[in-house]
């Protein structure tokens, strides 16, 4: 009769154990495609290219040295420019930190505790 009561109660322990161990649901963002929007504007001239501002490196837009200086030194001493650096950083490690609690855990407990009634109280005086 007790070996009977031993296996139900492992193949309870192990079937509580078994759901325990579960992965939690990924969950899937899907892109929206802007279909609207063209590839090429009608107002852009695809074969002239080097009178594009957009496209030329800011060094070789302006020549001038004294204003290369001055704008090299206004972005290495830019605060805000600092700050959202820092807070993309902020933001990449969030993203490994979620992608960290995709992974399946496992945990256990087991608690005990002592209860002892002092000398002077009606629960205590019988135990003298």
């Amino acid at each position: 009769m007790k070996i009977y009561n031993k296996r139900y109660i492992a193949a309870i322990a192990l079937s509580l154990v078994l759901a325990g161990c579960k992965a939690p649901m990924a969950t899937v963002v899907k892109d929206e495609v802007k279909e609207n929007i063209p590839q090429n504007f009608n107002q852009q001239d695809q074969g002239d290219t080097n009178n594009n501002s957009g496209t030329t490196p800011w060094r070789q837009f302006f020549t001038d040295p004294n204003l290369v200086a001055l704008i090299e030194t206004a972005l290495k001493n830019n605060q805000e420019l600092m700050i959202t650096l820092q807070e993309i950083e902020i933001a990449k490690s969030g993203v490994l930190a979620k992608k960290g609690r995709l992974t399946p855990t496992v945990s256990a407990g087991i608690g005990a505790g002592v209860k002892k009634a002092g000398r002077y109280t009606s629960e205590g005086a019988g135990d003298a």
